[in-house]
């Protein structure tokens, strides 16, 4: 939620660049979309802050504005909804329920209902961020598989408060849409509507098949499934030690940080509750939340967070804390090879890039021409146009295998970036401009002396400087032996 001229100027900026408008002010002709969001963001803004008069009619002026071109583009978007790094993809039937709240990074497409179940019903989804994401699933697995191997016995909550597992079925039509009576009365208006929704659908069916077997396999998951904090109270997982965490579990801008269980809210108070490497993602608190993220954490048997940022956190809310690596750092080098079993010969740099940046491109340009590498990259969503090879059916092990057969990495994710380091490739690192959440980036390779390898352009590229592990793990080895003395102290 937007509080102040400060978050205004970070939600438009991570707006801009989701939508690559390079330029502050929309054009005068054919950027209605852009106006739109704008509105939106300026409208949540005075809406959220109006402590005047003049406040008040600035909002109703904008607010008026924002309506009518709404209408003439044929969205219905509620204020305070959508998280930054918002893309409105083409103008065209979007309705958005009051109630939902939406994460960061969404790109929406036309003919999109986000609606409630039930006529008068006040519930409606909450959507979170980055979901069938690399790192937490290889994260998952890592602290799982280091307890069971101390002779823990260890299960995964399967919570899914984003579960959307119908909008990958061919015939499927949202209750919601307005196309709904038609396809129930008509065949071929149901089977013109599966056609039309087809490629958007299922152009990465195979990607979400691989984490689904990647989850079945080779995670402890419970028995039952669960789709809220309250559904979790109601029947709780037994347990003697719960954990939270890693990643950007308390992160407030997102709506995990805001999750009551995230915060582990469901355990009994006579049960044990620490935090392993979680992260806040940024640097800050989200205005209004600090009493309820210190309420949660004061329950807190031990906390460990990620980043030096976190530790700043905690001390800001008088809760003490300490600084452990991420849990993909607890497996060794041979027991993540244990689990690739493909290797491939051509040479390439490997691209993950979320927001197709354009620094990233002329870097891996540039770096690929320089040494005659194909350009293959692996993809959540969208191809990348500069690319030799798009690779969109990659799970968790997939992921692992691209880089560890590739020349170099080139990314701007976190567990790129540790997977790099641990399977001891080449790799530079740039932020992602949408978020303000890079300092998990700086303060691990900060720690490891690898802070050359975080950059911000092609100039800053320094080919002819190879990374030396053996000086890595002169850094790294230390920090994992303390770790993973942390989990054993607190386990044992």
């Amino acid at each position: 939620m937007i509080k102040d001229k400060k978050e205004l100027s970070y939600y438009l900026k991570c707006d801009s660049i989701a939508m690559h408008r390079e330029y502050k002010r929309p054009r005068f002709i054919h950027d209605n979309i852009w106006k739109y969001q704008i509105l939106l963001r300026k409208c949540e803004y005075y809406n959220n802050i109006r402590r005047n008069l003049i406040d008040d009619m600035v909002f109703r002026y904008l607010k008026l504005k924002f309506t009518v071109l709404g209408q003439h583009l044929g969205f219905s978007i509620p204020l305070n909804v959508f998280g930054p790094g918002l893309c409105i993809e083409h103008y065209g039937s979007i309705v958005v329920n009051i109630n939902a709240r939406i994460g960061a990074n969404c790109r929406i497409h036309e003919g999109t209902t986000i609606g409630a179940n039930g006529l008068f019903s006040d519930k409606a989804p909450v959507i979170g961020d980055n979901v069938y994401n690399y790192g937490a699933s290889l994260q998952a697995y890592a602290l799982m598989k280091y307890l069971q191997d101390k002779g823990n016995d260890v299960e995964i909550i399967d919570y899914k408060p984003t579960h959307l597992s119908g909008r990958y079925s061919f015939w499927f039509v949202p209750d919601d849409t307005p196309f709904k009576r038609i396809c129930d009365k008509s065949r071929f208006a149901h089977l013109a509507y599966a056609v039309a929704k087809f490629h958007g659908r299922f152009q990465t069916i195979k990607r979400k098949k691989k984490f689904n077997q990647f989850k079945t396999k080779l995670l402890s998951i419970t028995s039952i499934s669960y789709s809220s904090n309250a559904s979790l109270k109601e029947n709780v997982p037994q347990a003697d030690l719960y954990i939270t965490g890693s990643d950007q579990v308390w992160n407030s801008v997102m709506q995990n940080g805001k999750d009551p269980a995230f915060y582990l809210d469901f355990v009994p108070g006579d049960k044990r509750k620490i935090s392993y490497a979680a992260s806040f993602g940024t640097d800050y608190i989200q205005k209004g939340y600090e009493s309820l993220t210190k309420n949660m954490l004061s329950r807190f048997q031990n906390i460990s967070v990620r980043e030096d940022s976190g530790l700043r956190i905690l001390d800001s809310l008088g809760i003490t804390g300490t600084r452990v690596l991420d849990p993909v750092f607890l497996l060794s080098k041979d027991e993540w090879k244990n689990l690739i079993k493909k290797t491939y010969s051509e040479k390439y740099i490997l691209v993950y890039d979320f927001i197709y940046d354009s620094e990233i491109r002329a870097t891996v340009k540039m770096i690929a021409k320089l040494n005659g590498w194909k350009i293959y990259s692996i993809n959540d969503y969208k191809n990348i146009k500069y690319a030799d090879k798009n690779i969109s059916n990659a799970g968790p092990i997939e992921f692992l295998e691209w880089i560890n057969s590739s020349q170099m990495v080139i990314s701007n994710s976190f567990h790129a970036t540790a997977f790099s380091i641990i399977l001891q490739k080449e790799f530079f690192v740039f932020n992602i401009k949408t978020l303000n959440n890079n300092s998990r980036m700086s303060d691990l390779l900060a720690s490891l002396n690898l802070s050359k390898r975080h950059i911000f352009s092609m100039n800053d590229v320094l080919l002819e400087e190879k990374i030396d592990y053996s000086k890595v793990k002169e850094f790294l080895n230390p920090f994992i032996d303390y770790s993973r003395c942390f989990l054993n102290q607190i386990c044992n």
